[in-house]
């Protein structure tokens, strides 16, 4: 409802055709999602699916091994690795 321009809605007490939705919301519907974990096969891939945020912190040359295979996910994925912070 909350994405949409205009919304239609029919519930038990309340009917709303062409509702408009204004003014937009300025945040995200929900929390930043935060996964940690470094995990090549499995935890990066759900980082790159779902996630705002990453935490690692097991060293700087396996942060750049992991962080390199994450990107290689998030364009697998669709995204953009600037995403993740």
């Amino acid at each position: 409802m909350w994405t949409e321009p205009e919304v239609n809605f029919t519930g038990k007490y309340y009917k709303i055709e062409g509702g408009l939705n204004f003014p937009k919301l300025i945040q995200k519907l929900h929390p930043p999602i935060l996964i940690g974990g470094g995990d090549e096969k499995f935890t990066l891939r759900v980082v790159a699916m779902h996630a705002d945020k990453w935490n690692y912190g097991w060293g700087l040359e396996n942060y750049k091994r992991k962080s390199s295979i994450l990107r290689n996910y998030l364009r697998e994925y669709g995204r953009d690795p600037n995403d993740i912070s």
